[in-house]
Parts: C-alpha cells; sequence; structure tokens
C-alpha cells in the first residue's frame, strides 16, 4: 500500500511541480530561478504539516504519510534543479546570484518548514 501511495502521490508531485513551475515562469521575470525557490520554499512548508499531521499528531495512516512525504512532495520540490542551477550560477561566475539563492533557498527553506509545524500545530 505504502509504495501504491508513494508512486502515484510522486506521480502527482510531479506534475503540480511543473504545472506551477510554468504558471510562476510566465509570471516573474527574474534573475534568479525563482519557481524552483517558490516551489522549495512551499514545499517546506507543507512538509512542516504533514509532519505535525502524520508524525506528532499521528491523524494520517503510514501509507499516506509515506505518499505524502516521500511521493507527493518528494515529486513536489526540486532540490536536484536547484542544485544545478547554483553550479551554473557559479560557472557563469554569477557569484551574487549564487550566495543569494543559496541563502534564500536555506533561509526560506528553514523558516517555512519551522512555519509549516507553528502553524499546524495553532489549528490542530
Amino acid at each position: 500500500m505504502k509504495f501504491g501511495s508513494v508512486l502515484v502521490l510522486g506521480i502527482l508531485g510531479v506534475f503540480c511541480r511543473f504545472v506551477l513551475s510554468s504558471f510562476i515562469q510566465s509570471k516573474i521575470d527574474s534573475p534568479l530561478p525563482i519557481s524552483t525557490l517558490i516551489i522549495n520554499v512551499l514545499g517546506c512548508f507543507l512538509m512542516g504539516v504533514v509532519y505535525v499531521l502524520g508524525v506528532e499528531k499521528s491523524l494520517l495512516s503510514d501509507s499516506l504519510k509515506a505518499g505524502l512525504m516521500a511521493g507527493l512532495l518528494g515529486g513536489f520540490t526540486t532540490f536536484s534543479t536547484y542544485s544545478l542551477e547554483l553550479v551554473q550560477f557559479l560557472r557563469s561566475s554569477l557569484y551574487f546570484n549564487f550566495a543569494l539563492y543559496f541563502l534564500l533557498s536555506q533561509f526560506l527553506g528553514v523558516s517555512a518548514t519551522f512555519f509549516g509545524i507553528f502553524m499546524t500545530k495553532l489549528c490542530v
């Protein structure tokens, strides 16, 4: 059951990432890969929410928890894309963009996870 949940929700996560990324790129022109940043921060927030619901509160079945965390959010977030984008900044000698994108991604990602946990604990 867990494997099926991870597979199906993983496909959904990849699809959601593609659609949201395409939408963001059509609306925002930025020297940073802003769609990857937004998706990763949103994914971190949602991971915090699922963590509280599934792990701390035990409100989700093991299959759903695995499907949401490893499948949906694993397919939705884009760490490998993020890593490649950072390498491309370095190879292009865009050191300021590298540093800004790296620091924003780390700070906003961790903050979003914390905020997701905090908000979910307030509501549940």
